[in-house]
């Protein structure tokens, strides 16, 4: 079973990973929980999934970024479920594509910060549950990875996160240097706040990137 497992995950990971080193990486990221999910379900149910992205999607169809499937590389999903923490949301009919042959859902839960992230997380955990998914995506280890996790901890559902950059040498290491010490002494209450927790609670961790290793 793993052996298949295996060959099946490098069938779906071109989607994810460009270079070849990190498709090798993929397969050994993989948790095996994740893995026997999707062969448990994808071959007669399909796989419900809800993805928190990094920005509103509304953002991403402004700047043309918009890509087939994104979200469902080889319609692995039956259901993408997308939860926003943005006031405003696009229509779904415009970026319905981004989930491949998936029903489509944006849910725009209202404006998330780190003031109000713990009631926000209350009714958030309430709609996941009721969504009832086999996996949970974050593209970040933000607001969004914070409340993912919060999500995986109290429903079990495994959360993987992604990692498109250093949130250390791209953030933290920039606006010092440029003596911006007021976000500077943000930033580093995010870090132990929130990207500490969301990635140790993440059953597994994807890094685009070699440089980005050392900070995942």
């Amino acid at each position: 079973i793993l052996t298949y497992n295996c060959e099946y995950t490098t069938k779906i990971m071109n989607e994810f990973i460009i270079n070849n080193y990190f498709r090798k990486i993929f397969v050994n990221i993989i948790n095996k929980k994740i893995m026997y999910l999707f062969m448990l379900k994808q071959k007669n149910k399909g796989m419900k999934i809800c993805i928190f992205p990094n920005d509103p999607l509304k953002t991403y169809y402004e700047k043309g970024e918009i890509k087939e499937r994104y979200f469902n590389p080889k319609n692995i999903f039956k259901e993408i479920h997308v939860i926003s923490l943005f006031d405003e949301e696009i229509d779904e009919e415009k970026v319905k594509m981004i989930a491949g042959n998936a029903s489509f859902k944006i849910h725009t839960v209202g404006k998330v910060t780190l003031i109000n992230k713990n009631k926000k997380k209350k009714e958030i955990i309430q709609l996941i549950k009721k969504i009832n998914p086999d996996v949970i995506r974050s593209f970040n280890p933000l607001l969004q990875g914070w409340i993912a996790a919060k999500v995986k901890q109290e429903l079990k559902i495994p959360l993987v996160i992604s990692l498109h950059g250093d949130y250390d040498r791209d953030n933290r290491y920039q606006t010092k240097k440029n003596h911006n010490y007021k976000k500077y002494f943000r930033l580093q209450l995010t870090k132990i706040i929130l990207e500490k927790y969301s990635l140790s609670n993440a059953d597994e961790v994807i890094i685009i990137y070699n440089f980005i290793r050392n900070y995942a």
